[in-house]
């Protein structure tokens, strides 16, 4: 009995000295840090107070803002792009300029020396991707209904259909006009 309890003991502890947060992972994944970087060398800090505690810092804090309001509960791709452009730590360096220099979004006392003028762009994965095609596919919907009616001399099928085609056609174009804006 001793021995099970300990080897447990052993185990849980070993699993958790090699646990890596799952949001570690997808930072690391997203943003690429430069080795060698403060950033990269910075692992929880990156959202942790460095006083071991578990308390966050300003850019752990706001992440988690959000991710508390998300079905998920975790951090994703869109979650680190919606807070790119803002400063929780006050010093005047949005969070993707401290993040390409590789300095620490959450300390006011890291930051890059200067304003990068050639940030990359972050592009959304497949956000629209289910309604780009749903909402055409309204559209040829109320064509085929149109079609159906007016073939059918049937008025209620024709404005139907007119009805519905509209409504494709315009969710169709928002959806259009959202990825142009977002690119």
């Amino acid at each position: 009995m001793r021995i099970s309890i300990c080897a447990l003991t052993m185990a849980v502890c070993a699993c958790t000295a090699n646990a890596r947060p799952s949001f570690l992972d997808t930072f690391v994944k997203h943003y690429r840090p430069a080795p060698g970087s403060e950033l990269l060398k910075a692992e929880c800090a990156t959202c942790h107070r460095p006083n071991g505690a578990r308390q966050r810092n300003p850019f752990g804090a706001r992440l988690e803002a959000i991710i508390t309001k998300t079905t998920e509960r975790k951090v994703t791709d869109d979650i680190l792009i919606d807070v790119e452009s803002e400063d929780p730590d006050g010093d005047g360096y949005t969070n993707l300029e401290e993040i390409f220099m590789g300095s620490m979004p959450g300390d006011p006392k890291s930051h890059p020396s200067g304003h990068p003028s050639n940030l990359p762009k972050s592009k959304r994965k497949g956000r629209h991707g289910a309604m780009l095609f749903g909402a055409p596919a309204i559209l040829v919907l109320g064509g085929v209904q149109w079609v159906y009616g007016r073939a059918k001399g049937n008025l209620v099928h024709l404005r139907l259909g007119l009805y519905v085609a509209a409504l494709g056609l315009v969710a169709t174009l928002s959806l259009v006009a959202l990825q142009l804006f977002r690119a």
